[in-house]
């Protein structure tokens, strides 16, 4: 029964993408959707020496620019369904990741499923192209059928929740090479006495050994304690582990006794993945419609950036989850490059993501980013939704672009021997691009008129002036023309 109801919804999504692939994409409508899912045996380390122009901290005398928002490519069909045995509600909190010694996706997820025991359990799937996923077996049988499709962490009392995964190939402890923090209860079923964050490692993915001393952080009745909704990150810049959490905004009641108002975004910090430091705030919300709450916040780099996957929680509102966009470039100070608009809205009336939408942090392949998410066709209240797990393709750091003006960047160092960036132009729409000083003034040799138009779609497009074989040995500012192209990210390298 679920099975024909997803697939009668198919049809009606792929209208949607069709026809709203062109408005929410821009200016990249052109890119053919299939050649997202060619990726090569290498996983790219998001070089940090990309700015991305998520703000105006590196614009400089801007006139007539915009910035809009570049909405991901959801794939027309989810990648994995639901089934009559073990599977009934498919989604993701999860992880995904890509396994460039393997040349292979690997994504761990969950299913609820409501009346059952186990009710919430974590799974795990794999696929060489992002495509075509193929479920794996676990420890534990399905009561109803006997195939072995559960993968269990045997802690606590099995109900495990939002199972956030680092992978780290060079782990000298080969049985720490996955590790994972999730949430459970051990001791009753009262969050405030029994729940909290649980840690378990793995040297396949697959065969986990909980921590012997869970839970190493309670949920609390208090301010900036973490909740049920985990996403975890590691900063290869700091060496340290991030956790994003789901927390509470709490008031007394007239007995005075604290209550949950709304769910807002706190932080907590790690060395070894066990000991974490007391969580703090780093994104609240107004509480109303245009700012309502969030439900968790999955992060992951690109460029210069820490990008944020709002979970955006539309209470009070509709009820309904979508995904905004967020920006940081230290984790703790947050920022929404585009305002409150959807970065993934939810699908239309009749689709499987239709009410609510979370995703997994977004794995970096090629130029790339690969986004598996939860969809469901009813919203948060709602008792029959029913759930499927869907992919969506975004550009490589192309989350937000410029166009419509000119600009100046700021100061690129002396030294400075090439400037590369992240381009969406045409033979009928060139981007033009100069070298000023500190006053903006244009250095001779370097004029608009000199330089090399682009006119093509590039992810790594270097500037070039004509009869000029070198840049500058001192330091300059480019100014670009963005009148009818769109710029998404520069760098400049020695």
């Amino acid at each position: 029964m679920i099975l024909n109801m997803l697939k009668s919804h198919l049809l009606h999504t792929r209208r949607e993408i069709v026809a709203g692939l062109s408005a929410s994409m821009g200016l990249l409508g052109r890119i053919p959707l299939v050649r997202a899912f060619t990726p090569s045996c290498t996983q790219d380390d998001d070089d940090a020496s990309w700015i991305l122009l998520l703000s105006d901290d590196f614009v400089r005398r801007g006139q007539g620019i915009r910035r809009y928002l570049v909405h991901p490519r959801k794939l027309p069909e989810p990648i994995i369904l639901p089934d009559e045995n073990c599977i009934h509600n498919p989604y993701v909190f999860g992880t995904l990741i890509y396994d460039a010694t393997a040349c292979r996706f690997r994504l761990w997820y969950q299913t609820y499923n409501r009346g059952r025991t186990p009710q919430t359990a974590v799974l795990h799937a794999d696929s060489a192209d992002g495509l075509k996923w193929r479920k794996t077996a676990g420890p534990v049988r399905c009561p109803s059928s006997g195939i072995p499709a559960f993968l269990l962490v045997p802690d606590g009392l099995g109900d495990l929740y939002s199972p956030s995964i680092i992978y780290d190939p060079h782990s000298a402890d080969k049985s720490r090479r996955y590790k994972m923090v999730y949430t459970d209860y051990i001791g009753g079923r009262d969050p405030y006495t029994h729940g909290g964050l649980f840690v378990a490692f793995s040297e396949d993915g697959l065969n986990w050994k909980p921590y012997w001393d869970n839970p190493v952080m309670r949920f609390a009745r208090e301010q900036n304690a973490v909740s049920d909704v985990i996403d975890v990150f590691f900063d290869s810049h700091k060496g340290e582990y991030e956790l994003y959490a789901k927390g509470w905004r709490w008031e007394p009641d007239k007995s005075g006794r604290l209550q949950p108002k709304y769910r807002n975004i706190v932080k907590s910090t790690s060395t070894d993945f066990i000991k974490w430091t007391r969580p703090g705030l780093v994104v609240d919300h107004k509480f109303d419609a245009e700012d309502p709450q969030s439900y968790g916040m999955p992060v992951f780099r690109a460029g210069n950036m820490k990008i944020g996957l709002l979970r955006s929680y539309k209470r009070p509102g509709n009820n309904t989850l979508d995904i905004r966009l967020l920006a940081s470039a230290d984790g703790s100070n947050w920022f929404y490059p585009v305002g409150m608009q959807a970065y993934m809205p939810n699908g239309e009336a009749g689709s499987f993501d239709a009410g609510m939408i979370t995703t997994a942090p977004p794995v970096t392949v090629g130029d790339r980013h690969y986004i598996a998410y939860g969809g469901w066709d009813g919203h948060h209240e709602s008792r029959a939704r029913r759930a499927a797990i869907g992919m969506a393709i975004a550009d490589k750091h192309r989350f937000a672009a410029l166009t419509g003006g000119r600009f100046d960047t700021r100061p690129v160092a002396a030294g400075t021997k090439r400037i590369e960036i992240n381009v969406e132009a045409a033979e009928d729409r060139p981007l033009t691009y100069e070298l000023v000083n500190e006053d903006g003034q244009t250095l001779p040799g370097f004029a608009e008129d000199d330089c090399i138009p682009i006119r093509e779609n590039a992810f790594a497009r270097e500037l070039r002036f004509k009869g000029q074989a070198f840049l500058p040995k001192y330091a300059f500012s480019v100014r670009f023309y963005v009148r009818d192209a769109a710029i998404f990210a520069y760098r400049a390298t020695a």
